[in-house]
């Protein structure tokens, strides 16, 4: 696979003998799976051949995504089979959208009481766990892996519970979780006292904590603030994306930044409507952050709006720590490359990782990518993410190999991967078109610039590392 570490398979395009044979062909580089369904239901599988397909995963494959593929509708039974036949080694499991909270109490126990015993992430997003009671939820998280760290909980309508009945669940939740994703769960409606009771109960050995899409614009700025004080001490990571903060007035932003958690070191303010306040305004709410900064999303803002000049002046004002900055769906591509070059330079030096991708920089010729990337020929940067369609262009790949290729490589030697694993999200995007030598349905990494915890998903996604 050339070094690639992300592999799709369309369960429903191939046969069972065409998935055996990929799987069977997957290398050690191969950490990332993706067993997806499209819509070609002929080739619909049985729960015995999913334990047949499941039980021939390389062991070195450590994440492995089963969402949209209809699980749900499969039996109790069915599931305990189809789990138990993951590999033991498997430590992140992505389970989206499941509905498993329209299973009975004891049947859910027995399927989660199949998860491997050293999973470290578990994603259970869009499980409609609000159908379950508070007795039944306590159970639940009693069920997961003992040794978990990572768990995903969006989107699962927990907003519907009392701020009473969310202290007892969410103070049942494993005591060595590290990760929790809690976005768009409705718990904007909670006042500020309840608010501070749910944070209170969490994990106090929580480093990464997302609350996204809760529309805290509804929230006053001393509510925030009071919110942010509840944090758990330990936190590094916070997500706060699609909140509508560019709706707040800069002199909120400022006090709001300011209050964030000292040792924070990663923060989402992806889809915020930045673009409502003046590049002046930017560059005072932007140099509110902590300079200890390491990682920060600045995704669907529609800063296109702003003038070459005004980008320039708000990108020179970010922390000079920053190492990883993600300026993704931000229609960059409109600017011309020029222009687009003198924004480039005024990023902080010591950037390890930029996101550029869903900019339409698509439209830009070979020439104008390379004069893009040649900014980057002597600094500190390892990782350019582009989109698919402009790592296929030769001239462009060439370039971006020698310039970034072996620097990224020698990188990744570097990782542990722990982190990245824990907080990977495998949500697919439309799969890259095939190799002519692979058969239809099977997707290997159209990029080596792409890594796992960096496929887009369909819905909008606040980065979190």
């Amino acid at each position: 696979m050339d070094g690639k570490s992300i592999m799709y398979i369309d369960l429903n395009r191939l046969s069972l003998e065409n998935i055996l044979q990929a799987l069977g062909e997957l290398d050690s580089s191969t950490l990332f799976l993706d067993l997806y369904w499209s819509w070609d239901r002929r080739g619909h599988k049985t729960a015995d051949e999913l334990v047949h397909i499941l039980g021939a995963l390389p062991q070195t494959v450590q994440s492995l995504r089963l969402s949209g593929n209809g699980l749900v509708n499969e039996s109790p039974d069915a599931l305990v089979r189809i789990l138990g036949a993951l590999p033991a080694t498997l430590q992140a499991l992505v389970l989206r959208e499941k509905k498993l909270g329209h299973k009975a109490d004891a049947e859910l126990i027995r399927i989660l009481a199949m998860l491997p015993v050293n999973l470290l992430s578990l994603d259970l997003c869009g499980n409609n766990l609000d159908y379950k009671s508070v007795a039944e939820l306590i159970r639940m998280f009693g069920a997961l892996p003992v040794n978990l760290r990572s768990l995903d909980l969006s989107e699962n309508n927990f907003g519907r519970k009392t701020a009473a009945e969310l202290v007892h669940i969410l103070g049942a939740l494993p005591v060595n979780l590290q990760s929790l994703d809690l976005s768009a769960n409705g718990l904007g409606n909670k006042s500020t006292a309840e608010l501070v009771r749910i944070l209170g109960v969490l994990p106090l050995n929580l480093q990464s904590l997302a609350l996204s899409r809760h529309y805290l614009h509804h929230t006053a700025a001393e509510e925030v603030i009071g919110i942010l004080r509840a944090l758990p001490a330990k936190l590094r990571s916070l997500a706060l994306c699609g909140n509508n903060l560019g709706f707040r007035s800069a002199a909120e932003l400022i006090r709001i930044f300011s209050e964030l958690p000292a040792n924070l070191q990663s923060l989402g303010l992806g889809e915020n409507h930045f673009y409502y306040k003046t590049a002046d305004e930017l560059v005072r709410i932007f140099g509110a952050l902590q300079p200890n900064l390491h990682s920060l999303d600045l995704s669907a803002n529609a800063l296109y709006f702003k003038t070459v000049d005004e980008l320039v002046h708000i990108y020179g004002a970010l922390p000079v720590n920053l190492q990883s900055l993600d300026l993704s769906k931000n229609n960059l591509g409109s600017k011309s490359a020029d222009a687009l070059v003198r924004i480039l330079r005024a990023l902080p030096q010591n950037l390890q990782s930029l996101d550029l991708r869903n900019n339409g920089l698509c439209g830009k010729t070979d020439e104008e990518l390379i004069a893009l990337i040649a900014v980057f020929r002597e600094s500190a940067l390892t990782e350019l993410k582009f989109d698919d369609a402009i790592m296929q262009r030769p001239a462009v790949k060439a370039v971006y190999d020698d310039i970034i290729g072996v620097r990224a490589h020698n990188a990744r030697q570097k990782e542990t991967g722990l982190l990245g694993l824990l907080l990977s999200e495998l949500t697919p995007s439309s799969p890259a078109a095939s190799s002519s030598s692979s058969p239809a349905g099977f997707f290997p990494s159209a990029s080596s610039s792409v890594l796992a915890s960096d496929i887009p998903s369909s819905a909008y996604t606040c980065t979190l590392l």
